[in-house]
This record gives C-alpha cells, structure tokens and sequence, in this order.
C-alpha cells in the first residue's frame, strides 16, 4: 500500500493548500501541519488512492486539529472518500466544510468501461432535495456515459457538508 502523506503549501497570506497522498489506513500516520495565521484551507484529493474505517478515525483526528476559524474546502475528492462522507457524516469532525469538486461513477456503454468524471459542485443544477445527473458525452461521441450510482445517494454528502 502506498504511503500516506499530506503536503502544506501557504500560496497566499492566511491561504493554505494540503495535497493529500497515499493510502489513508490504519498505518497512516498524522501529519503535524501548522496552519498558523491560515484563513482558508484547501484540501486537495486528488491523490488519495485509499481510505477504510480506520483511516476515517485518523482522517477524523486530522480534521479535529484544524482551528474552528479556518474556512476548510475539499477538491477533487475520489469516488472512494464520496463514499466515505455518505457513511460518516462525523468525517469532518464537525467542521463546516464546502466541497468544491469531487469525482463520480459512470459508465461508457460504447466501450464498456468506466470512468470517474470530475464534477464541480458550482455547475451541478438543484434538482429538488437534491441534484440532477449531468450528462456526459461519451468519447466515441455516440452518446452520452450512463451514471453508475444512484443520484438520490451519491450526491447525499453535498446535502450533509457545510
């Protein structure tokens, strides 16, 4: 299993980004990142390439040492941790936090293979309680990519977070 790690970058005064990386697991260890004088903190996903109960536990502790002052945003958040944050809602450790994009399952039918399709929340449209499905073009261009979940409890997390 890869290695677990968070990067700290400080762009901008008061403006953090993490960039998490590795296997999120019982072997992870808690990073130790000062977010002095941070404003905002972005956290990007991108990397994270696994995550189970026990690394929900650590990921909770992580989230439990960023001060209630600081506006926490997650991108690019894999289908693995969109699953995560349905099931535990106590993930973020009761932080506000706004998600700013995040992967979703579909499935091309065309070539029979699937596909994570990075959504960001600002371009998903209100479909009563919750969101409509965007349609997704498939790269043969003979149609759209059919969506692998189910909308009603997929998009639940967006519902729960901040």
């Amino acid at each position: 299993m890869a290695k677990f790690y968070v990067k700290s970058t400080n762009p901008s005064p008061g403006n953090f980004e993490w960039t998490v990386e590795g296997a999120l697991d019982e072997n992870a260890a808690s990073p130790r990142l000062s977010l002095a004088s941070a404003q905002q903190l972005q956290i990007d996903f991108q990397m994270l390439s696994f995550i189970n109960s026990k690394g929900v536990q650590k990921w909770i502790e992580i989230m439990g040492s960023i001060p209630d002052s600081v506006q926490v945003f997650f991108k690019n958040c894999p289908v693995r941790l969109v699953h995560q944050l349905n099931l535990f809602p106590s993930i973020t450790a009761q932080k506000s936090v706004r998600v700013l994009s995040f992967y979703a399952p579909y499935f091309d039918p065309f070539s029979e293979l699937s596909r994570e399709v990075l959504l960001r929340v600002a371009d998903l449209e209100k479909q009563g309680a919750g969101y409509k499905v965007p349609t997704i073009p498939s790269a043969s261009g003979k149609g759209p990519l059919e969506f692998d979940a189910f909308a009603d409890k997929y998009f639940v997390f967006l519902g729960k977070l901040g």
